[in-house]
């Protein structure tokens, strides 16, 4: 057996830590591999959000008993806004605004209540969706083609009384409109977040700090001016009128304390829903629909049609 000389020795503890050295890059290598991939799946599952797929959407057949017809509009920027309406019998209309992405066909389901109940309704295709034109930024695009589903609905005959029914980013957008127009009468917002920014950070929130940064920065990068996207803030500075705030336990981009802070905020008649184990979606179906209808009716009725003799 040969003796390990000084020199050899040297040489053997040089290798182990050239090998170490070798290990731990390829370890960060892959670390930051796995942390660059997770980064931009999140960036590209948020950045998508704000091109979504146009399609038209004809009638369908089982909404032919609600009188539905296409409207369109050119709102006071520019952009022309499409979506469909229904008659009112009752003096009344529900402007609907969807979420991102989305279009107006999400709320087809509670057409059927609303009509037997006299309500007219307005849904809108909200700019760079479905087919309407203009670009999905979520901004004061989209706040104009509000106002003008409004200017539409009180320009029927009868019509006095207006609400707007925002879900998701569509909620934040009644709540701005709401906020400096008082022709609003009522306001429904469901599954509606504070702030953008902390919806963003808590829908994309990981164990890895900072990811959730990625999501904020992808919806910059498509436009949304996402400082100004505060419901809160716009709950806070309209004047008091009925408003009527909906979610669920189970909803991984809007957390039940978001829900309370919008309900703290509200000022005038206030309605706070939690709907037990419903997620961002499908919230009427988990409440079930006619739960649903019958709260979102009740609401309505109380907060728009006129009362005779103390009795709404």
């Amino acid at each position: 057996m040969q003796p390990v000389t000084e020199g050899g020795g040297r040489r053997s503890l040089e290798a182990v830590r050239r090998y170490a050295f070798i290990a731990s890059c390829a370890l960060a290598l892959a670390a930051g591999g796995y942390l660059a991939v997770k980064a931009a799946r999140i960036f590209f599952a948020e950045y998508g959000a704000y091109f979504p797929h146009r399609e038209r959407h004809a009638i369908p057949q089982d909404a032919i008993p609600y009188h539905l017809k296409e409207i369109s509009f050119r709102s006071r920027d520019g952009v022309q806004v499409a979506g469909w309406s229904m008659p009112s019998r009752n003096g009344a209309v529900v402007v609907f605004l969807h979420g991102s992405p989305g279009d107006r066909s999400g709320f087809l389901p509670l057409l059927g209540g609303l009509n037997a109940s006299g309500y007219g309704a307005i849904l809108l295709d909200m700019p760079g969706h479905g087919e309407s034109g203009g670009r999905a930024d979520w901004g004061i695009s989209s706040q104009l083609a509000v106002e003008g589903a409004i200017d539409l609905a009180l320009d029927e005959p009868g019509v006095t009384q207006v609400a707007l029914f925002g879900y998701s980013m569509g909620g934040c957008v009644a709540a701005q409109v709401a906020m400096r127009d008082a022709r609003v009468k009522a306001l429904v917002l469901l599954s509606t977040f504070t702030k953008l920014a902390d919806a963003l950070h808590f829908g994309y929130r990981t164990r890895v700090p900072m990811l959730d940064e990625f999501a904020v920065l992808a919806a910059r990068a498509g436009g949304v001016r996402v400082d100004d996207m505060l419901a809160i803030d716009a709950l806070r500075a309209s004047p008091p009128r009925p408003v009527l705030i909906v979610g669920g336990t189970a909803d991984r981009t809007i957390p039940v304390s978001m829900l309370e802070a919008l309900y703290e905020a509200a000022r005038g008649p206030k309605e706070l829903w939690i709907v037990e184990g419903a997620g961002h979606l499908r919230l009427r179906d988990t409440a079930s629909p006619e739960v649903f209808d019958g709260r979102l009716r009740r609401f309505l009725d109380n907060a728009m049609l006129p009362r005779r003799n103390g009795v709404v």
